[in-house]
């Protein structure tokens, strides 16, 4: 059987056009890697306060022209941005977190890209309005999952094209949970959480990357966590970058995404940059979070 790419897999959907420029820009950031290094500081923090990499900035430059030339994207909104930027294209609006996990990259840890994809025009919006979401990952190997319509499936780069890898990926039960957050900062509720994880002899595992822990999860069964604490409330995770396109590929892989208390797809966005608490990954861990926030 004749292994598919991405655009054969996509050739018949209007999404098309903004997955392969998603993709151009992947393939362009691996290469990037190779060329720059670790390239270093910019001396500027983006909107939510953090130093930015230079290799942020750059791979949200790539994102905005791949995008552009699409002509399928009206407005992209990025994690290294005030605001959304205006497109000439029709048909959909691109959100995502360009280089997660970039501070990683000094230390030749995996890095990613984050990406939601809406319908028209616009991202003040219930976050069950997207229609695709998926993420890169840098590693060893450079994968692409996409969720889109019901379904999850991984490509991996070869000779500048994703190649169809894993179709239908589903969350198994897991036994690893990701820790977040400075301990003297947790709540009771995500003490509780964490104690019932040791308390089933689970196994607590942290790459420092949102995308990278979220990947490892979806293969080996787990659950990221980044909770509100006593300073912040809503914690430091993106809900429109970050929570939100991770709990619909989640959820496209019998996964759950939840904020300890709400489902995290029945959010609406009502500033660019709102974060959210947030438990993602497998069903049995999220779960346990649930209980543990409702003290059950």
């Amino acid at each position: 059987m004749e292994t598919m790419n991405l655009e054969q897999c996509f050739e018949k959907k209007e999404i098309k056009p903004v997955l392969l420029a998603l993709a151009r820009s992947a393939a362009i950031i691996r290469e990037g890697f190779l060329k720059r290094g670790e390239a270093g500081k910019t001396g500027t923090v983006n909107v939510s306060g953090e130093e930015q990499e230079s290799m942020d900035v750059w791979a949200d430059n790539i994102l905005e022209k791949e995008l552009f030339a699409s002509g399928s994207v009206s407005l992209y909104a990025s994690e290294e941005r005030d605001e959304p930027v205006e497109m000439t294209g029709r048909g959909f609006t691109v959100v995502a977190d360009p280089l997660d996990g970039s501070g990683n990259i000094p230390v030749n840890l995996p890095v990613g890209t984050i990406f939601g994809i809406f319908p028209g025009h616009g991202v003040l919006r219930r976050l069950d309005e997207m229609v695709a979401a998926g993420y890169v990952l840098f590693g060893p190997l450079t994968t692409m999952v996409v969720s889109h319509e019901g379904r999850t499936d991984e490509y991996v780069l070869c000779d500048h094209s994703f190649v169809l890898k894993n179709e239908n990926l589903t969350f198994p039960a897991g036994k690893d949970f990701v820790i977040s957050g400075s301990r003297p900062n947790w709540t009771p509720e995500y003490y509780r959480y964490v104690e019932k994880c040791f308390d089933s002899n689970f196994k607590s595992r942290n790459i420092a990357s949102m995308v990278a822990d979220f990947q490892r999860a979806l293969k080996k069964g787990g659950l990221y966590s980044y909770p509100g604490s006593r300073e912040k409330p809503q914690g430091k995770i993106r809900l429109l970058f970050e929570a939100g396109p991770l709990s619909f590929v989640a959820e496209g892989c019998k996964g759950v995404g939840h904020d300890g208390h709400e489902r995290i797809l029945d959010k609406v966005v009502k500033e660019v940059h709102q974060c959210t608490p947030v438990f993602v990954g497998s069903e049995n861990l999220a779960k346990m979070a649930l209980e543990a926030y409702r003290n059950e």
